[in-house]
Order: structure tokens, then C-alpha cells, then sequence
């Protein structure tokens, strides 16, 4: 079988989130045909927000922007990197 590196990353969440809200964070990959699918979250930057993500959940503590890294399991593919606005309450 051969290995099929992915080429994008796409966040498919809305731009906005409330704050103190659990966000399942999902998200596409292409193409289709990629051998990995797996997409690991992080916070790139919390920009004061206090947000975290467990798992595939983002909340952020406070209003802000933060920015969400997406990357594929084994690190073997490209990462993206998606701002999310936090409006207050």
C-alpha cells in the first residue's frame, strides 16, 4: 500500500463560539484518499481567552481570539492553523 500524505485540513465549526461552551471541534481532510485521517486539536494560541481543548472539545474561558492548530496523528502531513472568535457573554 502506499502512503498518501494529506494536503489540507479544513475546520468545518462556525467562526464564532460562545464562551464557556463546549465546541466538538470536526473538521475534513484532503483528499479523500489520504492514509491517515486521524486530525489531533490544539490551542496554538489562547490570546487570552484561557481556552483549552480536551480531546476534540474547545472551550474558552473568556471573550477573545483564539487560534486552533489541526493536525494529522503521527505529525506525517501538513497543519492548519484556524482563528476562532470568542464574543462576550
Amino acid at each position: 500500500m502506499t502512503f498518501i500524505p494529506v494536503a489540507e485540513i479544513t475546520m468545518t465549526n462556525a467562526a464564532t463560539v460562545e464562551v464557556n461552551t463546549d465546541l466538538a471541534l470536526t473538521g475534513t481532510v484532503l483528499p479523500d484518499s489520504a492514509t491517515n485521517w486521524a486530525i489531533v486539536w490544539s490551542v496554538a494560541d489562547a490570546g487570552g481567552t484561557g481556552a483549552i481543548i480536551s480531546g476534540s472539545t474547545f472551550r474558552a474561558a473568556t471573550a477573545g481570539t483564539a487560534t486552533v492548530k489541526a493536525a494529522i496523528a503521527g505529525g506525517l502531513t501538513a497543519t492548519t492553523h484556524m482563528k476562532r472568535h470568542l464574543p462576550s457573554g
